[in-house]
């Protein structure tokens, strides 16, 4: 990995809301695009409000 810029600082450890945000993340089909709406309080996050799944048109098929 590279160094870090004049302006950056190291990241700190995640915080345990962070970390049930990466794994909401990570648990997201890798088949499609989504868009995340994430409300924080202050730098935390705490609530996800919306969560949308894009599919390109060649892709559409019926669930099941």
């Amino acid at each position: 990995m590279g160094s870090l810029s004049a302006n950056e600082r190291p990241l700190a450890p995640l915080t345990e809301r962070q970390r049930e945000l990466m794994r909401l993340i990570q648990s997201l089909p890798a088949d499609s695009r989504h868009t995340l709406t994430v409300v924080l309080r202050g730098t935390e996050p705490w609530e996800v409000q919306t969560i949308v799944e894009h599919r390109k048109l060649g892709d559409l098929k019926p669930r099941e």
